[in-house]
């Protein structure tokens, strides 16, 4: 136990009386994969681990590329077409579609309305990122389409395969706050058990230290274990993999209430609808919050 980032054990708690009931096995958050390649080309500096949402725009713009007509042929981003990609955006501006209890909506926060408008702006008036869709934006990343993205760690394979070598992580840039998003996978022991000594020991095994290598040699998440997860060949690729243990300590869980798969799509739907432009921002708002509060009232009940 004294391997794993404490932060990330209290995710595996009840909430409301610390009861710990998993057995963490690995993890994922949210960084800033980029391509060095394309920095280099542009004379742009690469990231460092407290860079600003402004310093953030101001290299997607000089990442952009447009032909003789103005046509864009290369987007300096991907903003995440996902939930877990993109909460962190409004983290990193102490804000969140839930209060950090997973009880209130708290999109009526004026946080929340300016992450909305920040990522609004890199489609719509900097035309630095493409239109808002589904998806991690990996595959635009290794062809060339985009010169940054937002995933976990489970995007490395890909890269791996696809022959890119020259390829950096930086952490989410801030606005108000240094944070990222994660989420954590465990295994537990139910009451209802008929073995649960044997239930145990396979726990003990899945969670034991030759489990964690297998895990940090697929590259599919991040062990729990730190060891696991900082050694030389597991930070050796991208540059900068320090980095994904290293949130572990401050990163904040996704808001996953009882009626997660309801708040997502909510939050998601009224998303897409405004980064393309379908609905102003009030109505954003306003619809997000009606919703939301509808869903949570049946889930505080």
């Amino acid at each position: 136990m004294s391997d794993i980032e404490p932060n990330l054990l209290d995710g595996m708690r009840t909430r409301s009386n610390g009861e710990m009931n998993f057995f963490p096995t690995e993890w994922n958050n949210i960084v800033v994969y980029y391509n060095k390649d394309m920095f280099d080309e542009a004379g742009v500096a690469y990231p460092s681990d407290d860079w600003t949402w402004d310093e953030f725009r101001d290299v997607t713009n000089a990442l952009t590329v447009r032909d003789s007509d103005g046509e864009v042929t290369r987007f300096g981003y991907f903003v995440p077409g996902f939930n877990f990609g993109v909460t962190p955006w409004f983290y990193t501006n102490d804000t969140g579609v839930l209060d950090r209890d997973w009880r209130e909506p708290t999109v009526t926060m004026p946080e929340f309305a300016e992450t909305l408008e920040f990522l609004h702006g890199l489609i719509n008036d900097d035309h630095s990122a493409p239109a808002f869709e589904a998806g991690v934006g990996d595959g635009k990343f290794a062809s060339g389409q985009v010169a940054m993205f937002s995933a976990g760690h489970w995007v490395v394979p890909g890269i791996v395969e696809s022959n890119m070598t020259n390829v950096g992580v930086a952490m989410m840039p801030r606005n108000k706050s240094d944070a990222t998003v994660f989420g954590i996978g465990g295994l537990s022991v139910t009451q209802a058990s008929e073995h649960p000594e044997l239930a145990w020991e396979f726990i003990k095994e899945l969670t034991g230290p030759e489990f964690q290598q297998e895990l940090a040699d697929s590259g599919n998440s991040i062990p729990s274990s730190r060891s696991a997860a900082t050694s030389a060949e597991w930070v050796a690729f991208p540059d900068n993999s320090e980095i994904f243990y290293g949130s572990a300590a401050t990163a904040i869980p996704i808001a996953a209430p009882a009626n997660f798969a309801a708040v997502e799509e909510i939050f998601m739907r009224h998303l897409e609808s405004y980064l393309n432009e379908n609905q102003d921002l009030d109505t954003t708002v306003d619809e997000m919050d009606r919703e939301l509060q509808r869903a949570m009232s049946r889930v505080n009940k």
